[in-house]
């Protein structure tokens, strides 16, 4: 029974590890087209992805200031993790005989150093940048990196006591929301139609800035297991006899490359038990991404409807107004 849980762990983590970087590259280019998309494979993240497009369609401030402290929070976590690396390479260019071992060992250790470097330096900008933000609307705004949001201009029209019905009324949301209808629209969006969310989709530019800063932290880390793979490997082949035993370099060398398969292993199984067969595919994705543009539709309907309540009109079931009194003269909506 536990060797069967144990190949069915094994096989979730084989699959998050081959399986996973195709959805991503289907999402990616699916938002924002072939070469873009690739840019944003290699250098973004489909989490942050996934984070930002949750701000961006919650239109209230909770979302955006919890994600503002969350990134705030990794940035810190990134750069203490990014030292303490970058302190560890430093310490490992000190090896015995290291000028001895192949290039590649100083190549990857040198590497090492200033990605760990520029991880703590990219999650310290972002940190300060992102502390600045201190409404939700100005979170969202540099997600977009300033690209319009009609949704939350109408919002902020609905909000305003200066606002009138003409200016209400002719305004593209206001027609788009006068056919929405939650029973009709309720299908999961399909992928090639993920291009036309725009408006809620973040900006290229802020889901490889928030990705930089892990991502150079990950390189990173892999350069100096790599370096130091390198080096006692070479230490083991060329016999330059730092151990005291005959065979003590290729025991040291056997028993990294166990070591590090075995933590390898325990890290992607780790991983493929949070992580359900399920969302492995885009359709989970597709599917909270409807629900979550959904959500949004409904409340600027409310919104709205609560606004036409204020100005003393009734609107029927259809969106469809009555002649209303206003002041002197009857507006019809």
């Amino acid at each position: 029974m536990v060797l069967i849980e144990s190949i069915h762990l094994v096989s979730k983590g084989v699959a998050l590890i081959f399986y996973e970087p195709i959805t991503s590259f289907r999402l990616f280019t699916s938002v924002y087209g072939g070469t873009r998309g690739i840019f944003v494979f290699f250098f973004g993240s489909s989490i942050t992805l996934k984070t930002q497009v949750e701000v961006m369609c919650n239109l209230e401030d909770e979302d955006a200031l919890a994600f503002k402290k969350w990134m705030i929070d990794e940035c810190n976590m990134t750069a203490i993790t990014g030292a303490i690396i970058a302190q560890l390479v430093i310490s490992s260019l000190s090896l015995d005989r290291i000028n001895e071992t192949h290039w590649l060992t100083r190549a990857c250790l040198v590497y090492s150093l200033v990605a760990s470097l520029m991880a703590v330096y990219f999650a310290a900008t972002q940190s300060r940048k992102i502390g600045r933000l201190f409404k939700g609307k100005d979170i969202r705004s540099w997600l977009r990196k300033g690209r319009r949001d009609p949704g939350e201009e109408f919002l902020e029209k609905l909000r305003s006591t200066k606002s009138t019905i003409a200016e209400i009324t002719s305004t593209a949301e206001y027609t788009r929301l006068a056919r929405f209808s939650p029973s009709t629209d309720s299908r999961p969006i399909k992928i090639w139609a993920l291009a036309e969310a725009r408006d809620v989709m973040p900006a290229l530019a802020s889901i490889v800035s928030l990705s930089a800063p892990s991502m150079l932290l990950s390189t990173s880390l892999f350069a100096f297991l790599s370096g130091i793979g390198v080096y006692l490997g070479i230490l083991y082949t060329k016999r330059l006899g730092l151990g005291s035993g005959v065979d003590d370099d290729r025991n040291v060398f056997i028993i990294y490359i166990l070591g590090l398969g075995v933590c390898g292993t325990v890290y992607y199984i780790a991983s493929s038990v949070t992580t359900e067969a399920a969302s492995l595919s885009l359709s989970p994705f597709l599917a909270e991404f409807t629900k979550l543009l959904r959500a949004r539709e409904e409340m600027l309907a409310g919104e709205l409807a609560k606004w036409w309540a204020a100005k003393g009109v009734q609107v029927d079931a259809n969106g469809e107004g009555a002649q209303v009194p206003m002041g002197e003269r009857s507006v019809e909506v």
